[in-house]
């Protein structure tokens, strides 16, 4: 069988190389995993690009100044192993190029390794004539080399020691270790790693500036890390003349100590460049420009250090002038399968823990008071965002995801800002974690005023409480409770209730697959799994990609476009394909149900049953959540997430009142925004169908051509309720529209809600008889798309709606 290659990549204003080393190793690599880390030039603009050709790339984002390049990278290996079943993790710099024999694949070359390997640099000589070659491909520019280095060279990994614990890549990859011990690597040696680490002027003297403030910003740095910056770093401050003479030095012998002895000779050997030509490298780099922008980025940083210490100061100083010691007893703590974990940073907005990602109870402990007035609950903390980490950049949990289980009260908002109160003893899923490796950093903003150090000795102390959303602080005097309120509160929810009943069934989970990578795991629809699965079936779910998912089956592919990705160990029920020429790599008899009639066909080819049931299962939400929520919006208008903050909103004709929706809001708060508008226009799917599932029109646009496939999608959803030729309003750049314009209601639906019901593969017979019988006597009135299985309930004194007229 032939391995899986994944290679990963950290990159920061590399604008003039990137877009060659993607098309370069695109070739060779199953996936290019890359990890954009603020670039002030055009890296990030020329990624995007190279993803929507279909280059096989996956792009994490996120900018920080100090990072741990060690933990970085071996966090990306991890998720490489984990989520993306890598056998091989290939980790480079954006400036180096595998280059293997004529006639040989790196794949063919690997699949006879199982061991850690070495490959040795060889690095490309820069001139000053290079300059004014007008050649925008810096690896077919410079054509001279180096002999391959002794003293350096880049690690390959195997799944077999790199899926280990403890499993690390060194600094620069030029190592790895497992549990602590050094890992010798074999060398092969008919495989080189061609180096560019000079191209230009402007390329280098960015970069050395740079490299060389952000090794000085480090608190930790050991002894002689990034030596190499330090030459040419007084040489560009002394001028371009030296800086030029020391840069065609460092091109030959870039990042050797001054004692390795190094073959200089150049000889006239160019990369053998597997990739296409270059479309959108344009130029050389803005050396000043990027300059500039890591020098607010630091200014930006300074400020923020400076008043982290100055409350750090003002804390200590009251906690003295009352005469109390700092204790180690907080009065928030997270419990970690029995073990007292206190906050590792906490401040008046922001708590973080480092917890083990193979966690399987956590508990968030705090103080707790009786709220006063006929409020009755009793309230711990306020919480404003969850987030967790293992390394490879910060995944954010929404505020109603279902992992934040009892003791969580539901969700507050006041002019645009939300919250939850936990009642001191709130409940974290391990599913939160899912997909993490190693240690994992967990996140909780909130106001967090009152969980100053303790003060044991007074006998009866006044809990301060957390600030209230408004800002103002009160006091109440009371005695520590970790009573849960009535259960009342916590099931008048149905997703809360689902899970309480859930938690209290037992045998194993249902296993269910959905993105967990960003930016497509905040996307709504592929969210919407875990909740509506739970709601469905009321037993626990879990990701696959979990670890306590391990040799669990089937595995469910429910909401989304996944059918393409769908293995032998599958059960589709409900999902479609995203391409016309997605593969089916499933037996068709593990086909329950798909989304539409586009996909059917597919299935019937593939030597399918006829009579597939049809239906994105989002449609049956109305079911369980359906709250009254009047309209109060001409226009409701919805980005697809790839689009959002990137691509222009259209226009709309004045006097309209237009809500933006989140689509990558929580499940409640997106059908919630839906629900206060009376018509939905929307470049996102599961825009479309959440509002046809609560019987609002819904018009498609096409804002960009950001989003992945080639529309078969929608128009698989389209189909399935009766609209075979429905083309979306073109609404790119900014365009005026006319919300008239396009289809927006259903006509006669393929769907029968009752078939797919009855042909879910996870529901025991009584759960299902139960469900349909729900659905029976919630048809008519004000329904779902106008059909028998509509599910949306009639309102009191309402006449009954039909938003299938035309």
């Amino acid at each position: 069988m032939s391995p899986r290659l994944i290679g990963i990549v950290q990159v920061r204003n590399e604008a003039d190389i990137i877009e060659p080393f993607v098309r370069h190793h695109s070739s060779m690599l199953d996936e290019i995993i890359i990890f954009e880390d603020g670039s002030s030039d055009a890296t990030d603009t020329i990624l995007s690009a190279l993803q929507r050709q279909k280059l096989p790339l996956v792009l994490l984002r996120q900018a920080e100044i100090g990072y741990d390049q060690s933990l970085r990278m071996s966090g990306l290996m991890r998720r490489a192993f984990d989520a993306y079943g890598a056998d091989w993790v290939i980790p480079l710099d954006a400036d180096e190029f595998l280059e293997l024999p004529p006639g040989q694949s790196l794949r063919e070359r690997l699949a006879v390794e199982n061991e850690l390997l070495s490959v040795p640099w060889s690095n490309f000589v820069w001139s000053p004539a290079d300059d004014a070659n007008p050649e925008p491909n810096p690896v077919i520019r410079l054509q001279s080399r180096t002999p391959p280095r002794s003293d350096q060279h880049k690690v390959l990994v195997p799944a077999r020691i790199g899926s280990t614990d403890g499993a690390r890549l060194w600094a620069g990859n030029h190592g790895f270790s497992a549990a602590g011990v050094t890992c010798q690597a074999k060398p092969l040696s008919d495989v080189v790693l061609c180096h560019f680490p000079v191209r230009s002027f402007e390329q280098f003297a960015s970069k050395v500036a740079i490299k060389y403030l952000q090794y000085r910003s480090f608190a930790d740095r050991e002894p002689g890390h990034g030596f190499h910056y330090d030459e040419p770093f007084e040489a560009l401050k002394s001028g371009r003349d030296r800086f030029v003479a020391v840069m065609e030095a460092q091109s030959r012998r870039y990042s050797a100590a001054s004692d390795t002895v190094v073959d200089e000779h150049a000889r006239l050997e160019p990369l053998r460049y597997a990739g296409e030509n270059v479309q959108f490298t344009q130029g050389l780099p803005n050396y000043l420009g990027n300059l500039l922008s890591y020098a607010e980025n630091m200014a930006d940083r300074l400020v923020e250090e400076v008043l982290i210490g100055r409350a750090a100061k003002i804390k200590i100083i009251s906690q003295q002038q009352r005469d109390h010691q700092l204790a180690e007893a907080h009065d928030v703590y997270l419990l970690a399968d029995g073990v007292v974990l206190g906050p590792s940073w906490i401040d008046e907005h922001e708590l973080r823990f480092l917890i083990p990602s193979n966690t399987s109870k956590l508990l968030l402990i705090s103080t707790s008071f009786a709220a006063p007035g006929p409020d009755k609950r009793r309230l711990g903390v306020i919480i404003k965002s969850v987030a967790v980490s293992d390394g490879a950049g910060w995944r954010e949990i929404a505020l109603d995801d279902p992992g934040l289980q009892s003791g969580f009260y539901e969700i507050e908002s006041q002019e645009g800002r939300h919250w939850r109160w936990t009642n001191g003893q709130a409940h974290l899923s391990h599913a939160l974690l899912a997909g993490m490796c190693g240690p994992v950093l967990l996140r909780l903003s909130g106001v967090f005023t009152g969980l100053a150090p303790r003060e044991p000795h007074l006998n009866t102390p006044t809990l301060r409480r957390a600030a209230e959303p408004d800002g103002e602080a009160c006091t109440f005097p009371a005695q520590p409770d970790q009573t849960a309120p009535p259960a009342a509160d916590e099931t008048a929810d149905p997703f809360a209730r689902a899970l309480t009943v859930a938690a209290e069934r037992s045998g194993p989970p249902i296993v269910v697959r959905w993105p967990i990578d960003l930016p497509v795991a905040h996307n709504w629809g592929d969210k919407l799994n875990a909740p509506l699965v739970t709601m469905l079936a009321e037993r626990p779910v879990i990701n696959s990609l979990h670890p306590d998912a391990a040799g669990l089956a089937p595995i469910h592919y429910v909401v989304g476009s996944g059918i393409r990705t769908a293995t032998a160990e599958a059960v589709v029920w409900g999902s479609g394909f995203i391409g016309s020429n997605d593969a089916l790599d499933i037996p068709v008899e593990q086909i329950a149900a798909v989304r539409g009639p586009l996909t059917a066909r597919r299935v019937v080819e593939a030597g399918g049953a006829p009579d597939l049931p049809m239906g994105d299962p989002a449609l049956l939400l109305p079911l369980f959540y359906d709250p009254d929520v009047a309209p109060h919006y001409d226009i409701g208008l919805i980005q697809h997430f790839r689009e959002a903050g990137t691509e222009p909103l259209p226009r709309l004709p004045s006097g309209l009142s237009v809500r933006l929706i989140d689509i990558t809001a929580g499940v409640r708060a997106v059908i919630d925004a839906v629900l206060s508008c009376r018509q939905i226009l929307s470049s996102s799917l599961h825009g479309l169908i959440v509002a046809h599932a609560y019987g609002i029109p819904a018009t498609w646009l096409k804002i960009s051509d950001r989003p992945l496939g080639d529309d078969f999608k929608f128009r698989d959803y389209w189909a399935s309720v009766g609209r075979d030729d429905v083309s979306p309003v073109e609404a790119r750049g900014g365009a005026l529209i006319d919300p008239e314009a396009g289809v927006s209601t259903p006509g006669e639906a393929r769907v029968d809600l009752f078939a797919l019901l009855a042909s879910c593969p996870f529901l025991d017979e009584p759960r299902r008889r139960s469900l349909i019988a729900m659905a029976k006597a919630r048809a008519g009135g004000r329904t779902v798309l106008g059909w028998h299985a509509g599910l949306r309930s009639p309102r009191p004194g309402a006449a009954a709606q039909n938003c299938c007229d035309d």
